[in-house]
């Protein structure tokens, strides 16, 4: 047949798993465009090659650029091929766009499946014909970028993150999802709103610190009488801004800011609740009560990177401990932060083997525990970075949740195979999102 027909390739073996026929025509669909077409058997295909390559008009007809291969399912009577994975990014002007290294591997992770990879942004979306200008690589992960019109994806990874100014991820994937256009990983609220959701449960709740909403200069107070050490931080805040630790000490208050090299002292509540106050701009305001860390060579706390894979089960994909940086209030590898091994840590620490052991299988069982937990309110969620804190008995604490967490801490400790199962599980999600189950190639 001519490749001026719209026509689907398909090996015999595939024929046969699909229930079709050479010759026979079909809906094929992907994302948001569909078109009629015949089933052809083409003869350079191997018979176990369970990929589909179509005729230059019918990628035109899909809006998709020619001579690829895609996977294959059958939904009803229809032939889904693909699927489309969109990455949803955050436009620079410096640049096509933030995280560049992180979009290639992911984009080849999903050759490697044959998935179609684009990226994205809010301001590439045509709402009216129903079309994304993306970013694709067809000539490999260290060539350039190529920029043209993409259907809307099957499936939206969100990885943008807003700054003030921007337009909000939530009312363009809400407005998608109108035309079928799945999407996973949007914010997932405050932190006090993680907070409530967390403390419904009482086995969670028991591993959670002190945390009050800053609302008056009386619950500073109350907490430091309680606790001595608290952490006041945004509730909206992220990459460790805006956070400020008060202590008090023989009458006085001690604090410490973010962006602080060292301590200030204030006799008056008033001013460190100030202070407090003016180093974020977040009106909702959360007091923590601090946990005193084992190490005395200073703090450290835990990133477990949690995520799905292609059969919709959370797994533990890395542990990485987080040293802060010298006369530095936060672990944030972003405020000079610095990744380490957690067991190299937990031992300088003094930690017995069989100690370090029980600690990392009870970050585990807690971690795969609130990962659940979220996933019962907030839907659908593909990954989640979740931050942890040691005590001086090795006791557990949940700190806070990222809904797009990096992979710094992996990449910078060359942990190449918990960097490697970050990067292919979420799009192994994304592809069982779309439809696409074990055992058919996608």
């Amino acid at each position: 047949m001519p490749e001026n027909h719209n026509i689907i390739y398909i090996s015999g073996n595939t024929c046969t798993r699909l229930g079709v026929t050479p010759g026979q025509s079909v809906t094929v669909t992907i994302g948001n465009r569909s078109a009629r077409a015949k089933i052809a058997k083409k003869r350079d295909i191997e018979p176990d090659d369970e990929t589909v390559s179509l005729s230059e008009r019918l990628s035109a007809a899909l809006s998709l650029p020619a001579g690829i291969k895609l996977g294959v399912t059958r939904v009803d009577n229809k032939l889904k091929v693909g699927p489309l994975i969109g990455i949803l990014a955050k436009q620079y002007q410096n640049g096509v766009f933030g995280q560049d290294s992180f979009y290639r591997k992911l984009l080849a992770q999903l050759k490697k499946l044959t998935c179609i990879g684009i990226v994205f942004t809010p301001q590439s979306i045509d709402w009216d014909r129903k079309l994304v200008h993306g970013y694709y690589l067809p000539n490999g992960i260290t060539n350039k970028w190529v920029r043209r019109w993409f259907p809307f994806p099957d499936i939206v990874y969100n990885r943008y993150f807003r700054k003030e100014g921007d337009p909000w991820s939530y009312p363009i994937l809400k407005r998608m999802q109108k035309s079928g256009v799945k999407s996973f990983n949007a914010p997932m609220g405050s932190k006090w709103k993680i907070h409530r959701l967390l403390s419904l449960d009482g086995e969670i709740r028991a591993h959670i610190p002190e945390t009050q909403v800053l609302t008056a200069v009386n619950v500073l107070k109350e907490m430091l009488q309680k606790h001595r050490q608290v952490y006041v931080k945004p509730a909206g805040g992220f990459q460790g801004k805006g956070i400020t630790r008060v202590r008090k000490s023989n009458g006085t208050y001690m604090c410490q800011g973010t962006a602080d090299i060292q301590e200030s002292k204030y006799t008056d509540i008033n001013r460190v609740y100030r202070k407090t106050r003016s180093a974020a701009k977040s009106k909702l305001m959360l007091v923590q009560q601090a946990i005193t860390c084992p190490s005395s060579a200073g703090h450290f706390d835990v990133r477990a990177m949690v995520q799905k894979d292609h059969t919709n089960k959370w797994n533990i994909t890395g542990l990485a401990a987080r040293v802060g940086g010298k006369g530095r209030v936060t672990t944030n590898l972003h405020t000079g932060g610095k990744p380490e091994r957690l067991e190299s840590v937990l031992a300088a620490c003094r930690f017995k083997d069989s100690e370090i052991t029980e600690i990392i299988s009870n970050i585990e069982k807690l971690a795969l525990k609130i990962a659940e937990t979220l996933e019962k309110h907030i839907t659908p969620i593909g990954e989640i970075g979740l931050d942890f804190i040691i005590d001086t008995t090795g006791r557990v604490w949940f700190l806070e949740a990222n809904s797009k967490p990096g992979r710094r801490a992996f990449s910078q400790m060359e942990m190449n195979k918990d960097e490697r199962l970050s990067i292919m599980r979420p799009m192994l999600y994304a592809r069982y999102l779309a439809g696409f189950r074990e055992g058919e190639q996608a």
